[in-house]
């Protein structure tokens, strides 16, 4: 944390949190904001007013912000590091710490007209170091604390590229948890004692060791008045000359601590901040609105537009006013009537969200259903807390919630259980993929609209069934397809992995009859969806292909493409899910996204999504959703919740809440200007306003893509347009026309 002006600003792991002392607000800046990660490791200032931001794990990059102006002035992401965790500046050299494989080091940065420019890396040290916990800056000396002790060297003369350069400070050997300086002084936490040390000549002036051989001192600061503040795990202390002051417990973890010029002190928690108050002795934590996470592994868009994000921690609401939680305890109900949108808010449940939410759908009832990857019915005999494979929950009513475990699903050893897909189908039927069965060998299970279970054994689908079954689809001939994996050891007479059909007369529960077929038997299922159109796509370690699907139990699938996409990692985890237009879109643990279009070509293009190349926050994207009425995907990953505009909404009939964007255009611009909102199948036509066509756009040409309509600012011969206030002329066969005006302002 760093004090900027009346505000406090935070690297955390979705990004830089702004909090506001006066109005005791939170905000948020993100990638969006020009931030090139949002896992961030480290935050310091240097003395121009720039933000220096280091990323962490595994995209350690540096970067320097213009928090007045909310831009990037410049970035460092070539290095390659793991992580970077710390910074030392002043007005001619800044110091990152950063950690490559097994290599900690230095990297420098000199001033240089005017701005910051890479000068040199520094891995080489007299010993083998495990950690360096902070670097400090004083006239022409660097010293750098580590898990090895206090090391000198001189920047200006000497090169620390040589070990022999670099010296350890007598009397500070051993593990450097903290460092900090003030003026001429160090205060350095080493091996849990406390030292003040005098620059430049690095004489030990003062020694703390109240606790230095039974707590683990976590950090320690200096306020501008003088007085010692540190911190324990969960205990807040004021240091006298010899002892402890006075001290008090905190209900939360504490990570660090930031004296402000007022004298007061900040407080780093696992969620917020925490302002100190030392004449009281009491703290008043603030933490923003948010998710419980930004580790997301699924995600679902209810009928009212909100937007549910799942993992082990719980569920996370997106709603008009912000977020809302629904968090795990073990033994804790706690359900507010209210909720103050401005700060953290949550409702606990002693339920447990297993190893995390594997898939979430709502059902016709309305409620959220979770299927939950690894759970037991009970933890732990002394808990409340129980699991389900299943936990249906009223978001709106959190106490209002069902657990389905092995009382009706099969399970793998101690009741162990995962489900990892549910689905519901057109009737209002629940059916359920439960993986790594062993005990009963029922795979799939279903509930009827009104409540009643059946079960489908892999010992009765004439050797089709899988135990791995993972992924779930239906027809329009009323068939169920289940995707399985292919498993180490699975019992004689079971089928591993492949592609089941079910075909089933009367209720699915109690079926009249049934009928199985295998399809790429023997393969690894990782996902299946099925279009309006009847083709079917079906993802495995190999890529993406696709087939059409015919009313034959013989031959129920046919003509099955070749794998597209076979250069992307697809493992455990992969899917592929269908917008509202049938294009399929593919995302992996490792590789983002990629789409096919209905028409077998690639949206943006063969690269698809990547943090790379546009605002996804991490390639371990985990799930995706649809907003089919506003055009929006919703994509998870390890790094947090991705709401990406995209031109493949629900067919309109009409041009609905017509938007263009920017206004004005500003050209020359390597970016479009956009029509969003157009009726399906239209036609656009730029004009002057004394009604010459300068530029026409054919519905069905590369340029209109669904309801959006992109134009590069150029007229039929490739020009750039004049600046000057122009029409936008949409029109289809329908005769439903429209005119828009846009400005354009040519540089």
């Amino acid at each position: 944390m760093i004090e900027y002006g009346d505000t406090i600003v935070a690297a955390t792991g979705g990004g830089l949190l702004i909090f506001d002392r006066n109005t005791k607000t939170f905000s948020t800046l993100t990638n969006i904001d020009g931030l090139v990660t949002t896992d961030l490791q480290a935050v310091a200032i240097d003395p121009y007013g720039n933000l220096w931001l280091g990323g962490g794990e595994p995209d350690g990059l540096f970067q320097v912000y213009d928090l007045r102006k909310k831009q990037s002035l410049n970035d460092f992401a070539d290095f390659g590091f793991f992580e970077v965790t710390g910074f030392a500046t002043n007005d001619s050299i800044v110091y990152g710490i950063f950690r490559e494989n097994q290599d900690i080091g230095l990297i420098e940065f000199i001033y240089q007209d005017g701005r910051f420019i890479y000068r040199d890396v520094y891995r080489n040290w007299p010993i083998a170091l495990g950690n360096i916990e902070s670097v400090i800056i004083y006239d022409d000396y660097v010293w750098v604390g580590t898990d090895y002790g206090l090391l000198q060297g001189n920047w200006k003369l000497d090169n620390l590229k040589d070990p022999d350069n670099w010296t350890l400070v007598a009397g500070m050997s051993g593990n450097i948890t903290t460092m900090r300086r003030y003026g001429d002084e160090l205060l350095i936490v080493n091996d849990r004692i406390v030292y003040l040390v005098r620059l430049p000549d690095l004489a030990i002036i003062w020694q703390w060791n109240y606790f230095a051989n039974s707590y683990l001192f976590k950090d320690i600061v200096r306020t501008p008045d003088g007085e010692y503040w540190g911190i324990l795990k969960r205990t807040f202390i004021k240091l006298s000359e010899t002892a402890k002051h006075w001290q008090f417990p905190s209900d939360y973890t504490l990570n660090n601590l930031l004296p402000l010029t007022d004298n007061s002190i900040i407080t780093g928690t696992g969620a917020g901040f925490a302002v100190v108050d030392t004449t009281t002795r009491r703290m008043k934590r603030y933490i923003p609105n948010a998710p419980v996470t930004n580790q997301f592994s699924a995600v679902t868009v209810l009928s009212d537009g909100r937007v549910v994000a799942g993992s082990k921690y719980g569920l996370a609401i997106k709603e008009p006013e912000g977020w809302r939680n629904i968090v795990a305890d073990r033994d804790t109900t706690i359900v507010h009537t209210s909720h103050d949108y401005r700060y953290y808010s949550a409702d606990t449940l002693p339920i447990h969200f297993g190893g995390f939410i594997a898939d979430l759908e709502q059902g016709p009832d309305g409620l959220v259903y979770c299927a939950v990857r690894g759970t037991h019915p009970v933890l732990n005999t002394s808990y409340k807390q129980r699991g389900g494979g299943i936990i249906i929950i009223d978001i709106d009513n959190p106490t209002e919630y069902t657990l389905i475990d092995t009382a009706v699903l099969d399970y793998f050893a101690d009741e162990y259980m995962v489900v990892k897909d549910l689905e519901f189908d057109p009737l209002g039927n629940l059916w359920v993929a439960d993986t790594y069965v062993t005990t009963k060998l029922i795979p799939l299970h279903v509930r009827s609209a009104d409540g009643n279970w059946g079960h489908y054994s892999a010992l009765n689908s004439n050797y089709v069934l899988g135990l791995g079954a993972d992924a779930l689809a239906f027809d329009r001939w009323g068939r169920v397809w289940i995707g399985s994996l292919t498993l180490g050891s699975y019992p004689s007479g079971v089928t591993n992995g492949g592609l089941a059909v079910l075909n089933y007369t009367g209720n699915p529960t109690d079926p009249e009859t049934f009928q199985w077929t295998l399809e790429n038997e023997g393969e690894n299922i990782w996902s299946i969806a099925i279009t309006a159109q009847n083709i079917l796509y079906l993802l495995t370690p190999d890529g993406l292909a696709w087939g059409t699907i015919q009313n034959s139990m013989t031959d129920p699938l046919r003509n099955l493409s070749d794998p597209r996409f076979p250069n992307i990692s697809f493992g455990e985890g992969s899917r592929v899910k269908i917008d509202p237009r049938g294009n399929a879109w593919t995302i992996s643990p490792d590789d983002g996204v990629n789409v096919l279009l209905e028409n077998a070509t690639y949206w943006p293009n063969i690269a698809g999504l990547r943090f790379d190349n546009s605002m996804l926050l991490s390639n371990n994207v985990t799930d995706i959703d649809f907003d089919e009425d506003k055009g929006l995907a919703y994509i998870t990953s390890k790094r947090g919740l991705n709401v990406l505009k995209i031109p493949f909404a629900r067919k309109k009939s009409a041009n609905e809440s017509l938007k263009i964007f920017p206004s004005p255009y500003h050209i020359p611009n390597e970016s479009p200007l956009v029509i969003d909102g157009i009726k399906d199948f239209s036609s656009i036509k730029i004009m002057t306003v004394a009604g010459d066509v300068i530029r026409t756009m054919k519905a069905g040409s590369s340029l209109i893509q669904g309801y959006q309509a992109f134009w590069d600012g150029r007229d039929q011969s490739g020009n750039w347009a004049n600046s000057g206030v122009y029409l936008i002329f949409m029109y289809n066969n329908d005769n439903l026309n429209e005119v828009a005006k846009i400005t354009v302002i040519r540089h």
